[in-house]
């Protein structure tokens, strides 16, 4: 299902602007448009002594050509889109900005918010990492933290880490829409031995019972894995499906570093964000430490 509105969050850095980067080919690919949004908290004043009253004029004066400096930077990336051939609108919000720019999202039914990560400008910070965690524990509409080298925007390789739940084919789906169209996905299961089966590494190599462990434990998930592949097949949308060992966090980060994949994708179970992730709580390892960017998919 096509996207028909995206949202870029914006500071005006680097980080963002390659936010903007990934949105804007997005946005091509499905013909979408784009509102590129800054939020911020308004700043209060008070005014209690001539002194206080001076430092509140100028503070205003301050504020004012502030004001017409995020003008501009934000009519300059619009004017970047038109450019590239996206139709997109500058917005301004007050508030937080990871409340202000999920609530802009649930107003336009988005279908992506597009941030990106640990940047800052002069005196206003905005993406330091825990911004982006925040928007994507808040919003109820699919959050890509764009992260790592822009190339040419779109994504050519793609890692889904799936638990085989409803949630997890909701973020294969959701990779699908954002990756090129010749993109290479692979799809993931991160599996382990249990607590306690340690001691069997001494006597696999004798007795064999290391691989018989491995397979009960991995049986079940390669037959859920062809399936997968299959019904990608049939759909036109081939992607292999892969068994790493280890724990969820680390395998799917790791893996993603070693062989170069730019995106990431997890899902979502129900509307609480981060706090209930595919892979539990080190789904918020793989936002902070994953090397390219991570896409969130929720379940809507």
């Amino acid at each position: 299902m096509p996207m028909r509105n995206i949202v870029v969050a914006t500071d005006f850095s680097a980080p963002a602007d390659l936010a903007l980067t990934r949105a804007l080919a997005v946005a091509r690919q499905h013909e979408a448009h784009l509102t590129i949004a800054f939020a911020e908290t308004p700043t209060e004043t008070a005014s209690f002594t001539p002194e206080a009253e001076v430092a509140a004029l100028e503070l205003s004066s301050l504020q004012q050509e502030l004001t017409a400096y995020e003008e501009r930077e934000l009519a300059a990336r619009v004017a970047r889109a038109a450019e590239a051939g996206v139709a997109a609108t500058g917005v301004r919000k007050a508030g937080a900005p990871d409340e202000a720019i999920a609530e802009l999202a649930r107003e336009l039914d988005a279908g992506l918010i597009v941030c990106g990560t640990h940047g800052r400008t002069g005196v206003r910070r905005f993406f330091l990492g825990s911004v982006a965690e925040r928007l994507s524990r808040l919003a109820h509409k699919n959050v890509l933290v764009a992260r790592g080298p822009a190339g040419d925007g779109r994504f050519h390789k793609v890692l889904v880490a799936t638990d085989f739940a409803q949630a997890a084919d909701g973020a294969l789906a959701s990779a699908l829409l954002v990756a090129a169209p010749d993109a290479e996905i692979h799809v993931v299961n991160a599996w382990q031995y249990p607590v306690g089966s340690w001691g069997l590494t001494a006597l696999g190599d004798r007795t064999g019972a290391l691989n018989a462990l491995r397979s009960a434990l991995t049986q079940a998930a390669a037959e859920q894995g062809a399936r997968i592949e299959a019904a990608q097949a049939a759909a036109g949308r081939p992607v292999r499906f892969r068994l790493v060992h280890g724990a969820p966090a680390d395998a799917v980060t790791e893996t993603a570093a070693s062989e170069g994949f730019d995106l990431v994708a997890v899902g979502t179970h129900g509307h609480r964000g981060l706090r209930r992730l595919m892979l539990g709580s080190v789904a918020e390892t793989i936002i902070r430490h994953a090397p390219c960017s991570v896409l969130i998919a929720h379940r809507t």
